[in-house]
């Protein structure tokens, strides 16, 4: 009968029968191994699987074709859990490719005390000079006057100056950042800036090579020094999504080296609902 296989020797002894289908054991050391489960739960698994092939054989199935769309779909999955599915699991994930990414943010988890401010800046740069620069050293002036002589109760007023024409038109921009005494500002104006304390304080006019700056206070940060170790975890819950979106593209990349594909989007029906 088709639905019987032939013996197979290779495959091991025989450690179960479901009707006249034999289980090998080979069979079940492979299937305790694709499913992480133990020999014993692996064999009832399989056993679980005859079952239901034997009952669809009495409703008068019988196997299809692999080109059958169904069948093909089903190989492509058999193929994702074998090849693929292995590499998308957190664990799959090396401490080096994580290291990495805390490398390049350990600004975030090794740092000083942090002010978080709000500023009003005139940007020059260091090769602006002149009657330019003048004009820069002129507004900034003006600002600091303006601000001394019509105080502004809250952040959204303080934000609200740069949008105004009248200011930023004279290139006074708004920003937003976490402050130590040396970046992402030079110690000139960090140290200025490290001085506050309250919500809602405000620095004079601060001056560097860079600009002009009026700051505000917004709320700050202690010092942190989080190890990798300490942070290994959260740093790896958000890596999975992208590390999975990374090596479905590189094993797609490798089936395509692997084929040859050609696509004809010309021949495809125009206006067609759907995706």
């Amino acid at each position: 009968m088709d639905w019987i296989p032939v013996p197979a020797p290779e495959l091991g002894a025989v450690v179960a029968r479901v009707g006249q289908v034999p289980i090998y054991a080979s069979q079940v050391v492979a299937e305790a191994r694709r499913a992480g489960k133990s020999p014993r739960a692996a064999l009832d698994d399989l056993v679980a699987s005859q079952l239901l092939a034997e009952h669809a054989r009495r409703d008068g199935w019988r196997p299809v074709a692999s080109s059958e769309p169904d069948v093909r779909s089903a190989l492509v999955q058999r193929l994702l859990e074998r090849e693929l599915e292995p590499h998308l699991r957190a664990e799959a994930i090396p401490d080096h490719v994580l290291r990495l990414i805390y490398d390049r943010a350990k600004d975030s988890f090794v740092h000083p005390r942090l002010v978080e401010v709000g500023a009003l800046a005139i940007d020059t740069g260091t090769l602006l000079k002149g009657e330019g620069l003048e004009q820069r050293r002129r507004a900034a002036n003006d600002l600091a006057a303006f601000l001394k002589n019509h105080p502004v109760r809250s952040l959204d007023d303080f934000i609200a100056v740069a949008r105004d024409p009248v200011w930023s038109s004279r290139h006074v921009a708004y920003d937003h950042f976490l402050q130590s005494a040396d970046r992402p500002l030079s110690p000139k104006v960090g140290e200025q800036i490290a001085k506050l304390r309250s919500l809602g304080e405000t620095t004079g006019l601060l001056t560097d090579d860079e600009g002009f700056y009026i700051a505000r206070y917004i709320s700050e940060r202690p010092a942190e020094n989080i190890t990798f170790e300490q942070t290994r975890e959260k740093l790896l819950a958000g890596f999975l999504e992208r590390w999975q979106q990374q090596q479905f593209l590189e094993f797609t990349g490798h089936l395509v080296q692997a084929h040859k594909v050609e696509a004809y989007y010309d021949r495809l029906p125009r206006n067609e609902p759907g995706p």
